[in-house]
């Protein structure tokens, strides 16, 4: 996953955005990740927006709006970079990557307390401590 900063943006119709970075990449932002960031629409949202971005795999459709196939009926797949999370502020994006990134290591402290307040009541030894941190971690 990448961390972007959206300068501009075009509103679609489905009330989709599509957003730019300074060097001219382009992401797809979602109608329900934009409103579920607080914005009222696609229109309504200040740039710059920062991003987590990702790759994902869309489906096609063929000019009937059915589901486009391959010569084996396969349906057929692109690859388009979108947002999966955004934010109104650097801050923001850098408070929510720390904390995905710290929460394992946040658990694992305290999952091994707890093991250890457990194991010393039950009079375990230090190998029968080790053996059980490292059998749940």
């Amino acid at each position: 996953m990448k961390k972007e900063i959206l300068v501009r943006g075009t509103a679609s119709k489905a009330g989709n955005l599509t957003g730019y970075t300074a060097l001219g990449d382009q992401f797809f932002v979602g109608k329900g990740l934009i409103e579920s960031a607080g914005f009222k629409d696609a229109g309504s949202v200040k740039f710059p927006l920062y991003a987590i971005v990702a790759t994902k795999q869309i489906g096609q459709l063929d000019a009937n709006g059915e589901v486009k196939v391959d010569a084996n009926g396969e349906p057929v797949v692109v690859n388009r970079d979108q947002a999966v999370s955004i934010f109104a502020t650097k801050d923001a994006l850098t408070t929510a990557f720390v904390e995905a990134n710290s929460l394992d290591a946040e658990l694992n402290v305290a999952l091994n307390k707890h093991i250890r307040a457990f194991a010393t009541t039950a009079n375990l030894s230090e190998d029968e401590i080790n053996a059980l941190a490292n059998a749940t971690i």
